[in-house]
């Protein structure tokens, strides 16, 4: 018996239900409410996990900024970072060393002291809470040693390192909130769904 209406439309009531799906295509049996919430997550995770490459990549541009001006102070440094930087001008000034070798050798180490923060960040993109929460302790550490060099605007770094810890912290909490939720959501069929976009390809 023709029911009328487009075949490929599936009548009410028959379980079939689509929902769509945060490009707007359909996808069978899955709350969009839940999968928005979700993504909400995943991204202050995400944020959070990239506040590690933020924090190094800015002390090595702090540094370079500071040897192209020298004396001037930034926000966005490390507190590692500034005592390396130190000890190098005050070994230029005192004419122990020519500018090009102070300068050379404090950003190879300054370098040096950033690259954990770049592992830290690869591994927390990765789910590894272990991550979050050595980089964390050690960020805050960096962060007490601005603190006690803290002249000028050193104060506003340290601010800039709170407001970095909340990112990551958020990232962390973010974190926890995911495992709990458990694995992503899958369709009736057993496909598991991206919250980002399409199905990940297997």
């Amino acid at each position: 018996m023709d029911r009328g209406g487009d075949p490929g439309t599936p009548a009410a009531g028959d379980g079939s239900e689509e929902s769509p799906d945060l490009a707007g295509r359909a996808r069978p049996g899955l709350d969009p409410d839940v999968l928005y919430a979700r993504l909400r997550i995943e991204q202050t995770f995400a944020r959070g996990a990239s506040e590690f490459h933020w924090i190094a990549g800015l002390a090595v541009l702090n540094s370079v900024l500071f040897w192209n001006a020298v004396g001037l102070v930034f926000i966005f440094g490390l507190g590692v970072t500034d005592v390396v930087d130190q000890h190098f001008v005050r070994a230029y000034r005192s004419g122990t060393m020519p500018r090009g070798t102070a300068m050379t050798q404090a950003l190879a180490l300054d370098v040096l002291a950033s690259a954990p923060f770049v592992a830290f960040g690869w591994f927390a993109r990765r789910r590894q809470e272990w991550a979050f929460l050595v980089g964390m302790a050690l960020y805050a550490a960096d962060g007490v040693l601005l603190a006690i060099r803290a002249v000028q605007l050193d104060w506003l770094g340290v601010a800039f390192h709170g407001f970095l810890l909340v990112g990551i912290f958020q990232g962390w909490l973010a974190l926890r909130s995911l495992r709990a939720a458990g694995p992503e959501p899958r369709s009736p069929s057993g496909e598991r769904r991206n919250v980002w976009g399409d199905p990940p390809q297997t």
